[in-house]
């Protein structure tokens, strides 16, 4: 594997755009003055937020701006729009027409230019801030959104949304950003960062995503942080790169995360994700089919609800780490049964299981050649689990069997039950059959028949030549068969035995 970086492709900045300050929305957003930098004039910013609140909500009824309020606390444990600010609009609705016409002509007649002004924008249309060349950071902090927000093909220094609030779609597709940050926000519908492209830092920490999300094909040059982001829809991130550090710590994924095709190029961290929880349309679960690791990756502490992540065709790092506490992973016997009772075949056999299976083996080969031998094993008898119910019968059932009888070759209580419980039944037919209590006593019998039973079990002490070689010799069939099967099977369990003494203690 090759130490340099992946080289990030130069992609342009779109053409034909239009001065920010030519759009009434942006010049409502800043109304009382633009931010520059990451140093933000909060008197400013206050005003700018009140003015655009007070405009956005000016048309709903107080059962309406009630049921905003309940809705935003649906997703949010703290108040992040101000109830004040949202039904002021008749204290400042003089004010915010006169500045926004006086802004609108300012900005605009510069260099002799004669402006004609068209009035406020609408507060039920669309907010469209596409194709637009904002070169100062547009900060919508706390801003409320009632309507779509469509910032397409565009080109803005910074975007600075903390705890703003989306009841609309949102798009951003397409757009170039110096800088991002989409922080404790809230979109209660879709929103689309298709082909988006971050110059620098990144970050959607503590947002909450209601509706899909789709970041396909974006490109994150800097620093990109979702930790502690929740996604209650499906997440897509086909084709998404990322060329400096990307951290997904806390996230929540509630419904299928595709990362198919994507690209990390530095370090990422998955460290304490949930991904999960089963909806009406099925399982949930992550995709990182044909992704590029190219540095090393940890999903220490995350858990897997409802299905093992697709690793197909992934490349992985050589440090790669998984956790391997068995309640972060889907119990094999339910998640088989869950897709295997929809099938009415005899032969069992669904690709979720397969995947699950492929899933398993790959992550236990990467664990291995680290030297994470006992993480190693714990997928590798998940893998063996799958086994063991995929395929016609006769292929499962030797699976099934190495399960049942060695937690496939980890359990060391597993093999002396087995053997414990083949010892006292063998004993019983023997102390009946071979030493009649009516001849010998019960204590003489029993006694007699434990050691007989002991001695097939473990016929490579020589006991069984030693004391018992003429009770064998004068048994009839049946008992010499059950001698016959109780010394195979003792080797087998005592051999099952041995692999979980030397996998627990690492005697290799």
């Amino acid at each position: 594997m090759s130490d340099q970086p992946t080289q990030a492709p130069d992609t342009a900045a779109p053409t034909g755009l239009t001065p920010a300050n030519e759009n009434p929305w942006y010049v409502l957003m800043t109304l009382y003055g633009e931010q520059d930098g990451e140093e933000i004039d909060e008197y400013i910013q206050e005003k700018n937020r009140r003015a655009w609140n007070a405009w956005v909500s000016q048309s709903l009824s107080n059962a309406e701006l009630r049921w905003y309020l309940s809705e935003l606390n649906l997703y949010t444990p703290h108040q992040i729009i101000v109830e004040e600010e949202l039904i002021a609009w008749e204290k400042l609705s003089a004010e915010v027409q006169r500045i926004h016409q006086r802004e609108m002509t300012e900005r605009n007649e510069k260099g002799g230019k004669n402006y004609l002004y068209r009035g406020l924008p609408n507060p039920d249309e669309c907010v469209d801030l596409s194709s637009l060349n904002m070169p100062k950071t547009l900060n919508v902090s706390n801003y409320l959104f009632l309507s779509s927000l469509r910032m397409r093909n565009s080109k803005c220094d910074a975007l600075e949304a903390y705890g703003a609030c989306f009841f609309r779609p949102v798009s951003l597709a397409s757009s170039r950003f110096n800088r991002l940050e989409f922080v404790s926000s809230v979109a209660c519908k879709s929103m689309s960062m298709e082909n988006t492209q971050v110059a620098d830092r990144s970050s959607f920490d503590s947002s909450i995503f209601v509706g899909s999300a789709n970041f396909g094909r974006s490109k994150f040059m800097g620093y990109c942080d979702f930790s502690r982001t929740k996604f209650l829809g499906e997440a897509r991130f086909f084709l998404t790169s990322w060329y400096d550090r990307a951290q997904f710590d806390f996230a929540e994924f509630r419904q299928l995360a595709s990362f198919q095709n994507a690209l990390f190029d530095e370090h990422v961290s998955f460290a304490d994700c949930h991904f999960g929880h089963r909806t009406p349309q099925g399982p949930s679960g992550v995709n990182f089919t044909n992704a590029r690791f190219e540095k090393p990756a940890t999903f220490r502490n995350a858990k897997f609800d409802d299905q093992y992540p697709i690793l197909s065709n992934t490349k992985l790092n050589d440090r790669f780490i998984f956790s391997t506490e068995i309640e972060h992973w889907p119990v094999v016997k339910k998640y088989a049964s869950s897709f295997l009772s929809r099938k009415s075949n005899k032969t069992a056999y669904s690709p979720e299981l397969v995947q699950a299976k492929e899933s398993c083996s790959i992550i236990r080969h990467s664990l291995t050649n680290q030297g994470f031998h006992e993480d190693a094993h714990f997928f590798f008898r998940r893998e063996m689990g799958f086994s063991g119910r995929i395929g016609p019968i006769w292929h499962r059932v030797p699976y099934l069997i190495y399960g049942a009888l060695s937690d496939y070759g980890y359990s060391i209580a597993r093999p002396v039950l087995w053997m414990a419980f083949l010892w006292i039944a063998a004993t019983m037919v023997y102390a009946r059959v071979l030493w009649h209590p009516a001849d010998v006593g019960w204590v003489q019998s029993g006694l007699t028949g434990a050691a007989f039973s002991f001695a097939n079990m473990f016929k490579f002490f020589g006991f069984q030549s030693l004391y018992f070689d003429g009770q064998v010799n004068n048994a009839d069939p049946a008992i010499q068969t059950l001698t016959a099967v109780q010394t195979i099977f003792g080797y087998v369990l005592l051999f099952f035995l041995g692999l979980g003494l030397r996998q627990r203690f690492r005697l290799r």
